[in-house]
């Protein structure tokens, strides 16, 4: 605890110069823990029994959030921010740490005349200009040139392999135009010298709104990467925002259909997916995939989750299923379920019970199980 004191005093002096942004402040951030038991039933396995489970956390806070940068100010200057994350300062595990250490968030000198800016950004950058369109390898340092000047907006950068003997250079330029409202065309390119590896991305949208709630969005998009190119267009009617059902299956509340190419002659592909919530409780998701190829005769998924409150009961009913429909049997994965649960039955205790089954676990298992929190 001394050790930890001693810490605290030398953060009081550091941070004092921050004024009212980032300052100590030793309190505790989170002190919680629950604990478990439960029955399950595998029907699969022909197994049962009784398991337990406890957590418990413990965070103290050593500093508050926030960030510390230069003013602002026309003509020529520099930006600085030096921000500083909320921190989980100490933990259960014993070991004593600040959490996330104070970092500068922004670098550039400014050069700013009437509608005009120009900056001079002294971050790392990258060359990255898309998911998997990445040519950065192992160049190591860089800056960017970032020119704003309506409608237009460009930025430039320069990478190499830093302080060595034999260098290595990449460069990416990315720009993006708004004449109209609600139409948005951008631009990128990146090159790896030594790599000799190239990436560039071009894309237009229009976003047509229909009411308060509809809207057509179009749009067209070219993608390459060395000596693999791709032009791809989609069209989305949407009425919603998103309904997201995990990291791999989410979409926005409507119908969006894309059409891509590859430029070398391989099969194109065709991608239909509808999302909607329109239904207090409800999420219904489903994606067709097809690759244009004669024989191909696509893939799809569909989920649907249904949550609703019967008195002091929580109901969920959920349910996916993937079909190959190349193959003759054609469902290649399912899962479905349905769970019950209340937390108005015992103080500070939810008392639930399960039943979920898929391909894999054809039978299914039943787990019924009462946690406690704090």
């Amino acid at each position: 605890m001394k050790k930890a004191l001693a810490i605290l005093l030398a953060l009081s002096m550091v941070f004092a110069a921050f004024a009212d942004e980032p300052a100590t402040n030793y309190s505790v951030a989170e002190f919680k823990g629950s604990a478990a038991f439960g029955w399950t039933s595998d029907f699969d396995n022909s197994k049962n029994g009784m398991f337990n489970e406890a957590s418990a956390t413990l965070k103290i806070n050593l500093l508050t959030g926030g960030e510390k940068s230069t003013a602002a100010a026309d003509g020529v200057w520099g930006e600085l921010k030096i921000a500083i994350g909320t921190p989980d300062a100490l933990e259960t595990s014993g070991a004593l740490t600040i959490g996330k250490s104070a970092s500068v968030s922004t670098a550039k000198i400014h050069f700013v005349e009437g509608d005009t800016a120009i900056a001079l950004n002294m971050k790392k950058p990258d060359l990255k200009i898309a998911d998997n369109y990445d040519v950065t390898g192992d160049l190591s340092a860089g800056f960017g040139v970032e020119v704003k000047t309506a409608p237009i907006a460009l930025n430039v950068y320069v990478m190499d392999n830093g302080v060595a003997a034999e260098k290595a250079f990449g460069f990416k330029a990315d720009a993006s135009l708004s004449i109209v409202d609600n139409l948005s065309l951008s631009g990128a390119a990146a090159y790896n010298v030594k790599a000799e590896k190239l990436a560039a991305k071009a894309d237009a949208r229009y976003k047509i709104a229909i009411d308060d709630t509809l809207s057509l969005t179009p749009a067209v998009g070219f993608k390459m990467l060395d000596k693999a190119k791709v032009l791809d267009a989609s069209a989305l009617f949407a009425w919603g925002g998103e309904v997201k059902f995990d990291d791999d299956f989410k979409g926005t509340a409507g119908v969006k259909v894309a059409y891509s190419t590859k430029l070398d002659d391989s099969a194109d592909s065709l991608n239909v997916e509808a999302f909607d919530n329109s239904v207090e409780g409800l999420m219904l998701g489903a994606k067709y995939a097809l690759s244009l190829d004669k024989a191909d005769k696509g893939t799809a998924e569909a989920r649907a989750k249904y949550t609703t409150k019967f008195d002091i009961i929580d109901a969920e009913v959920s349910g996916g299923v993937k079909a190959d429909l190349n193959k003759d049997d054609v469902v290649t994965g399912y899962n479905y379920g349905v769970k019950v649960s209340t937390d108005d039955v015992v103080a500070n205790t939810v008392l639930s019970a399960e039943y979920a089954a898929s391909n894999t676990a054809k039978k299914g298992a039943v787990t019924v199980k009462a946690s406690i929190s704090l």
